[in-house]
């Protein structure tokens, strides 16, 4: 949050909101990033429970983007896509779980492309630079070598931090999901290749 207020607080036509269960955490939390990152414009408060259809559908009918950094996403994520779905909202969250992943596409995927919703999974750590780098690789393997790609391996060094509550419980979360092994499924690099 206090990223995107500084960077708010250089664009004077940026509209910022902070979303959450708890009207007096989001207010505290409101009044210490307007202090050291002072806004041309208010900074408003949408409290909305994650399973409160209601308050998400009015909260996603107000916005442009939304934005998810809370997880699980299996269970606490498909109200608000549905809610960004119906309203033509764009999502960007941070999950990196297969099964929301996947009950996403059959569940919201039809609404989304009819209301023009982008609905933009897996922005996290554990994802980001992995996609892209697969996807350079891919696309230096085809220009310089015109041959198909079989496999991508990515490799990591010593890294800060260490794992988030909210990982930990997406883990014991997918780790109970009966039909895990449908999502799970790896899929091919190359158009008709093989999936690995």
């Amino acid at each position: 949050a206090e990223y995107l207020l500084a960077g708010a607080a250089r664009d004077a036509g940026a509209r910022v909101a902070l979303a959450g269960r708890s009207a007096e955490r989001l207010s505290a939390l409101r009044q210490e990033l307007e202090a050291k990152h002072p806004l041309p414009q208010p900074v408003h408060t949408v409290v909305a429970d994650a399973f409160d259809g209601g308050a998400l559908d009015a909260m996603c009918a107000s916005a442009r983007v939304v934005l998810s950094f809370a997880g699980p996403y299996d269970l606490y994520g498909h109200h608000l896509a549905r809610a960004c779905a119906k309203a033509g909202t764009h999502l960007c969250d941070i999950s990196g779980e297969p099964t929301y992943m996947g009950r996403l596409i059959e569940e919201v995927h039809a609404e989304a492309q009819a209301t023009g919703a982008c609905l933009v999974t897996a922005c996290g750590y554990d994802s980001i630079p992995f996609d892209l780098g697969t996807m350079v690789a891919v696309e230096a393997m085809r220009e310089k070598c015109d041959r198909p790609v079989k496999r991508v391996t990515a490799m990591w060094g010593r890294s800060k931090g260490g794992v988030s509550g909210g990982t930990i419980a997406s883990a014991i979360n997918l780790l109970g999901t009966k039909d895990r092994g449908r999502f799970m499924a790896a899929h091919a690099l190359e158009e008709g290749g093989e999936a690995l």
